[in-house]
């Protein structure tokens, strides 16, 4: 009996799983071996956007299973299989379908409408609706931003994530404008900001006294 290499594997490796930078791929054995046990494969990975076809592990898998692991994230890749028996290796077999290394989920859409709660002359009080598409996966939490009218660089307000979608800044300059946006979080990263559609402007001391002396007139 006449041995040789083996065939190569007749169907391309089907795409069992991807992240932003691993692929899972599976394929079946090749139908001739070549006359000796197959002893493994080896996968090949090509960039779509190059014609270099890259050998991935550099000793055999002996399963027909492999996670092609530290690929560039939002990368598109084609991957093939090389069998090996005890005589050497076959030629490579057909190439899978391209595929994009990302999550299988997206970023949030953005937070939905800001509601002033409350203000006083150092701290204001907003609170926000819920993003209406979470991306596929759960909403780790929001960061809240501000700046005064007028200036272009935004600063954090929370130093951790917030799980609330209330927040209260203190520490506010009395009868000042400022802006705010929010931003949701998921395993994705972050949504697009959603903005105050105004200036908030926080109150005047005089102004607090004048509006609790009117409270407590009204009372008597």
């Amino acid at each position: 009996m006449t041995t040789g290499p083996p065939e190569h594997p007749s169907n391309p490796p089907e795409i069992m799983d991807v992240t932003k930078t691993t692929v899972s791929l599976s394929w079946a054995r090749p139908r001739d071996d070549g006359g000796s046990r197959i002893t493994g494969y080896y996968v090949e990975r090509r960039e779509v956007s190059t014609e270099k076809w890259v050998r991935h592990n550099k000793t055999h898998i002996t399963t027909t299973m492999f996670n092609v692991t530290g690929l560039i994230p939002n990368a598109e890749y084609m991957f093939r299989v090389v069998a090996q028996n005890d005589i050497g290796q076959s030629e490579p077999g057909p190439a899978s379908e391209p595929v994009v290394c990302k999550d299988p989920f997206d970023k949030p859409s953005q937070p939905g409408e800001i509601d002033i709660i409350s203000i006083t002359k150092d701290s204001i009080t907003i609170h926000w609706l819920r993003p209406e598409h979470d991306g596929g996966k759960e909403i780790l939490g929001y960061w809240i931003e501000f700046r005064e009218a007028g200036e272009s660089a935004w600063k954090k307000c929370n130093k951790e994530r917030s799980k609330d979608r209330q927040f209260t800044m203190g520490g506010l300059m009395e009868a000042t404008e400022y802006e705010f946006r929010i931003l949701a979080e998921n395993e994705a990263g972050l949504s697009r900001p959603r903005r105050t559609p105004m200036g908030i402007k926080t109150k005047l001391s005089g102004e607090l006294v004048a509006l609790d002396l009117m409270t407590f007139l009204c009372k008597i």
